[in-house]
């Protein structure tokens, strides 16, 4: 049988395919099994198989959105929290110094220097990273570059282009 002789049978076999979230749904006709030439009444089977969707390599999902809607970025979200985290530990002692923390979390030198002065954002911009309110062009990438973060709040707002309240 010839790749198009068999695409035929399977199209008259198959009466339709649907996906759910956790599974597809195919209904068949077996009466096009028996007899795929004869006209007959058919015999229709349903088989559920259980199904799950997943990502194939570094490929990311299209998410279609409102302008204005939040964008969470986990990498930005992670990266305040660590900051947060890593200042809480120097005075609460569970940390006796940024060299034994970069270590601990096996980064390169002077990191968490770079990202400890994330915990001093203002409370506001923590608030939209969190909400997925930041400017488009805040990633945590941009953050970890910055020369120096101020402790003013508005120079803050101001250099990572939050509207001035």
């Amino acid at each position: 049988m010839v790749w198009e002789d068999q695409i035929g049978t399977a199209t008259s076999i198959i009466d339709r395919i649907a996906t759910h979230k956790d599974r597809l749904v195919v209904s068949l006709n077996l009466a096009a099994i028996t007899e795929p030439e004869a006209a007959h009444t058919p015999i229709p089977a349903t088989f559920e198989i259980p199904f799950q969707k997943r990502q194939n390599g570094c490929a990311k999902p299209i998410i279609i959105a409102a302008d204005n809607a939040p964008q969470l970025d986990p990498d930005l979200i992670a990266l305040v929290a660590d900051a947060r985290r890593w200042a809480s530990e120097l005075p609460e002692g569970r940390a006796s110094s940024i060299q034994q923390i970069t270590e601990r979390e096996g980064l390169r030198s002077g990191s968490v220097s770079r990202i400890l002065p994330l915990a001093w954002l203002a409370s506001d911009i923590s608030t939209a990273i969190l909400e997925g309110r930041q400017p488009p062009h805040l990633t945590a990438k941009t953050l970890r570059a910055l020369p120096e973060l101020p402790l003013d709040w508005a120079e803050q707002q101001r250099i990572l282009g939050f509207a001035q309240s």
